[in-house]
């Protein structure tokens, strides 16, 4: 049977597009084909924010060989003026005969605009296959358009009884020293790394990524954008805290209206952002909102029980990463991931779909999506 050529060039650049994981943000991974005759003249990917988009970089390798080819691309291309010109504009420059796309770009700036500017130059425009495995590629993308707030994933390690730590507060280590690389390793697949008061004062943790094996050059590394964030309703964050030694790193410190400010905080690399006091501390709703004005498309919550509880209840995660280690802690239970009111009834329980599990070393890690009720 015959490969569907369409179907196959647009599955390159959505692999392509992979390649750029963790840099682009909160821009999406895209990638493009200069396509002629089933042949590919060129191709280009967006390697990381603020670089150029990846039409641009396919339409330069292609040169006077684009006119009268067909650009594959995985996300409608772009029709203002942002970081960089409209790739609109060099598509028409380029002569491009056709484009084939997998679907809208979100952004009310362009969803659809982009293609009817290109329709009207006299650009042939196909678009909507492969679509829902483009918009998984960039669903953080999709979700910061559709939610006006970043994408929010959470991640904990815990026992095989479900404990964060012992009943004297000691977590280190529940898991191996393998568990704990590919915790570092997703950290870089998100723009910020978040954690409550309680674990910065408990684990003085540094929340650094490590970059998968290949994932891009050192140069383009270089280039990644990463907050560590810290929900600190009374100011109680200690000026040495590990969470400040890496420079490389913006330092987002949530406080409380009114609590105090320390003098001895590093200014460099920390941005002081105050919200509102609820019930359970800072205003989630509040704080996100100014994390996606701060450019954060993806955060990953990594504790502790109180802050992980009340993004639980807030019903805003969309993936979660949970590590479990061999181990068993026994005790009451007084460090678990998710507090809240006891279930009665497990039929009503909120339920996960599991999406993806592992072996990693001794321990088990686990890649899960919230199901919250309606």
């Amino acid at each position: 049977m015959k490969t569907n050529p369409d179907l196959f060039f647009l599955q390159k650049t959505l692999d392509l597009a992979r390649k750029s994981e963790g840099l682009t943000s909160p821009n999406p991974m895209v990638a493009a084909l200069i396509v002629k005759g089933r042949r590919i003249l060129s191709s280009g990917r967006h390697r990381a924010f603020g670089l150029p988009h990846a039409e641009i970089e396919a339409l330069h390798r292609a040169g006077a060989k684009a006119k009268g080819a067909t650009l594959y691309v995985n996300l409608e291309p772009c029709c203002y003026w942002g970081k960089t010109p409209p790739c609109t504009d060099a598509i028409i420059s380029a002569g491009i005969k056709e484009v084939v796309a997998c679907t809208e770009d979100p952004n009310p700036e362009v969803s659809g605009k982009g293609f009817e500017i290109l329709k009207k130059a006299g650009i042939k425009v196909r678009v909507g296959l492969l679509e829902p495995q483009a918009r998984k590629l960039n669903e953080s993308f999709f979700t910061n358009f559709s939610t006006n707030l970043p994408f929010v994933g959470l991640k904990w390690a815990m026992s095989l009884d479900g404990k964060l730590a012992t009943e004297q507060g000691h977590s280190k280590w529940i898991t191996c020293e393998e568990a704990r690389k590919k915790g570092r390793r997703i950290r870089f697949l998100y723009d910020a790394i978040a954690v409550g008061i309680g674990t910065v004062l408990a684990d003085n943790p540094s929340l650094d990524w490590e970059s998968p094996p290949g994932a891009a050059s050192q140069q383009l590394l270089e280039k990644k954008r990463y907050w560590k964030i810290i929900f600190d309703t009374h100011g109680k964050t200690p000026p040495e805290a590990r969470i400040f030694e890496n420079q490389n790193a913006q330092v987002l410190l949530f406080l409380g209206e009114n609590a105090p400010c320390n003098s001895l905080w590093p200014m460099h690399n920390t941005s002081i952002i105050r919200v509102p006091i609820e019930k359970e501390g800072c205003s989630l709703p509040a704080a996100l909102a100014m994390a996606k004005k701060e450019g954060i498309g993806k955060i990953m919550v990594e504790g502790g029980t109180r802050l992980l509880t009340s993004f639980w209840k807030s019903r805003t995660p969309r993936l979660m990463h949970l590590f479990i280690g061999t181990k068993i802690i026994g005790g009451k239970g007084r460090f678990v991931p998710i507090e809240g009111e006891t279930i009665q009834d497990l039929s009503h329980r909120e339920k996960i779909t599991i999406t993806k599990h592992l072996s990693i070393g001794s321990d088990i890690y686990i890649e899960a999506r919230p199901c919250f009720p309606e």
